[in-house]
């Protein structure tokens, strides 16, 4: 999956995350958040760890295809937090 910076934007509101806050978890410069998230081109190395930091705390990129509570996500991405499966 290839975020795109509405999602990346959407991710970190999700998780209540500054830019900044995004940045330090990345371990890239606030600029490089700033910039992708404006949609300017970022180095791909970046904008995995930027990725990577999102994932790691909790956050799905979903695309067209996938299905959320048994209906199929047909136009557009979306972001959701990951849950818990239940326990038995």
């Amino acid at each position: 999956m290839d975020p795109t910076p509405e999602q990346t934007r959407a991710a970190r509101q999700l998780l209540t995350w500054t830019q900044e806050q995004l940045s330090i978890a990345a371990q890239v410069a606030i600029m490089t958040v700033k910039r992708f998230e404006m949609g300017e081109t970022i180095r791909p190395r970046q904008k995995l760890a930027i990725v990577t930091a999102l994932t790691g705390a909790g956050i799905e990129f979903l695309s067209n295809g996938t299905t959320v509570n048994g209906v199929v996500l047909e136009q557009g991405v979306a972001v959701r937090l990951r849950t818990e499966e239940p326990s038995e």
